[in-house]
């Protein structure tokens, strides 16, 4: 199964949430249909960046990446319900490296 990253820039929390809120919306967004490998928090330079680590079942080439752009897009609607967000990423495991794909 093909490994793949999506994630999001986080600007700024929307009012009625928390922080803490943020990646477990992420993680929800991929985990309805995915499953999730590893998440997490970072801080690029100075702006908060979450991350999702998810599997896609094999298929074609295409059609795992159009599939994960879908869960990417999810992961961003899911975060928009509770921060505005902006730079949305989705890289792909190939050998060892990881391929940034468009979104």
């Amino acid at each position: 199964m093909p490994s793949y990253r999506a994630g999001v820039a986080v600007r700024e929390v929307l009012p009625g949430h928390r922080p803490e809120e943020v990646l477990p919306a992420a993680v929800r967004g991929v985990a309805d249909t995915h499953l999730v490998e590893d998440s997490g928090l970072d801080i690029v330079r100075g702006v908060p960046r979450i991350e999702v680590r998810f599997l896609i079942e094999v298929e074609t080439d295409e059609g795992e990446d159009e599939e994960a752009r879908e869960v990417a897009r999810r992961l961003a609607a899911a975060v928009g319900e509770v921060a505005s967000w902006g730079d949305l990423r989705l890289r792909r495991r190939q050998g060892g490296r990881w391929l940034r794909l468009p979104v």
